[in-house]
């Protein structure tokens, strides 16, 4: 009994981190994909969650450890002109899980509001313009921002 109670206790610390690893943050918004001042160029045109349920089209996360933003965009909420601003092709041409590129013209600073809500623990988060991870699933499109 006392083997079990010693394995118990020294596994807890393992346990209460293994938790804490996968404790990201969500938040859901609307987000747009028209460039910066959206103006039709490639990128992030806004984020808002501060919007009719219905409108929502983004589950945004934030992974603390990676210090990454993911945003797992709904597809059926996207209209053709918004799939191919973030494609910049046609999705016929791509299959399910085929891995592509996000195309940032220009540097996008997201809202304050949402880096609060995301808890990320400082204002004014920048994703730079680059290109980032995308990849296209059945009902999704994941991009995945690495944040400096």
């Amino acid at each position: 009994m006392k083997y079990t109670l010693l394995i118990i206790f020294c596994c807890l610390p393992y346990f209460s981190f293994a938790q804490s690893s996968t404790n990201d943050t969500i938040v859901t918004a609307k987000t747009s994909f028209k460039g910066r001042h959206c103006r039709g160029t490639h990128g992030l045109c806004n984020m808002d969650a501060n919007v009719k349920e219905a409108d929502l089209n983004t589950t945004i996360t934030y992974d603390h450890i990676n210090n990454t933003i993911l945003l797992l965009i709904n597809r059926p909420m996207l209209n053709e002109e918004e799939e191919f601003l973030i494609l910049r092709e046609n999705l016929q041409d791509n299959t399910p899980s085929t891995e592509l590129y996000y195309l940032m013209d220009d540097d996008f600073i997201i809202p304050n509001t949402i880096a609060q809500q995301l808890q990320i623990g400082r204002e004014d988060i920048i994703i730079h313009k680059g290109l980032y991870p995308l990849t296209i699933f059945d009902d999704t499109i994941t991009i995945s921002f690495k944040l400096q």
